[in-house]
């Protein structure tokens, strides 16, 4: 068996500093958050839902932004809708 080739660096214990170009550092990336985006859609707007078995017209009376990047509608019926 031949043997073991010599290290080039004395060996390091635990504790001992360890030192290192500041040109190796970098710094964690920056996780910039995601763009804020206009309400597409808003309080008094009328909308039509297909729902492939008909159409739902109803009209927007509340937009709440929630965590996930998207905004939460309230609807109510449009007028003259007999919830049938």
């Amino acid at each position: 068996m031949p043997p073991l080739p010599k290290p080039t660096e004395p060996p390091r214990f635990l504790g001992e500093p360890v030192t290192m170009p500041l040109s190796d550092f970098r710094p964690p990336p920056v996780v910039e958050p995601p763009p804020a985006h206009a309400p597409t859609i808003a309080p008094g707007d009328a909308i039509t839902i297909d729902t492939g078995k008909g159409t739902i017209e109803a009209t927007v009376t509340a937009v709440t932004p929630v965590a996930t990047g998207t905004d939460e509608i309230t609807l109510e019926p449009a007028q003259g809708a007999d919830g049938g």
